[in-house]
């Protein structure tokens, strides 16, 4: 029985590099992975105070455009992004049918071509532009634009899974060891009065959940030891 010759799927964030290569090389700041209060988009991009969000899989779906149909009203711009490979975008009644829908909703389209190119280029002649909303809901647009993290530029790319995307908690921990890693030997007391209750209710839960969390190792990076009868935190040397 011969080997089957169909191509391996491709993974997302294969399909997402071209986009956030080519929205970087245009002047945006391109954010990956992106948690809201309204779910974790792929790739959110600023310019000048715009917002554009691009949902990304490796096929068109009535699942893709429900996740991009989410962000409408809530950025200038929403796209999706998807490949095109050697065999070519079927042009199937479904296909027609969702696309027109695309152009209902005045969702654009990013098509990364894999025909030639194992990397996959953006191809500009198939992509289809977004319809601009002038005036997207103020609270939504404010809320995603003041949350964006400089972290979320290269912490997980967009089209990772499994929980990779940067959260409070995750955004702790890098102050966490930040801090130690300039005061070696710091007392968490110390640590909360310089860096403030982080993600946690008030400044005492701060310091019993940190105080918890490195005796049990659950801070990367960070190890705990009693020294004099004090709990103090250092680098960990590996």
């Amino acid at each position: 029985m011969g080997k089957s010759t169909q191509p391996p799927p491709l993974k997302e964030v294969d399909i997402a590099r071209p986009v956030v290569e080519h929205l970087i090389g245009g002047g945006w700041d391109v954010y990956q992975e992106v948690e809201t209060l309204y779910g974790i988009a792929d790739v959110i991009a600023l310019l000048e105070k715009k917002l554009w969000i691009i949902e990304v899989k490796n096929s068109l779906s009535l699942s893709l455009l429900a996740q991009a149909k989410r962000w409408l009203g809530s950025a200038h711009w929403v796209s999706i992004a998807i490949p095109k490979r050697a065999q070519g975008l079927p042009n199937t009644e479904a296909r027609r049918f969702a696309m027109g829908l695309l152009e209902d909703m005045g969702i654009g389209t990013f098509i990364v071509n894999f025909s030639n190119n194992e990397s996959g280029l953006l191809s500009k002649s198939l992509s289809t532009p977004p319809h601009m909303l002038r005036r997207p809901n103020i609270g939504s647009l404010r809320f995603i634009r003041e949350n964006l993290k400089p972290q979320q530029k290269y912490f997980a790319a967009a089209g990772s899974r499994g929980g990779s995307h940067w959260t409070p908690y995750k955004e702790s921990c890098f102050r966490i060891k930040s801090f130690v890693k300039i005061n070696p030997g710091c007392l968490v007391k110390d640590l909360v009065d310089s860096l403030g209750k982080l993600h946690y209710g008030n400044t005492s839960s701060a310091r019993n959940s940190i105080s918890a969390m490195s005796r049990g190792g659950h801070v990367p990076g960070v190890v705990a030891r009693h020294e004099d009868g004090k709990l103090r935190l250092y680098i960990t040397e590996d």
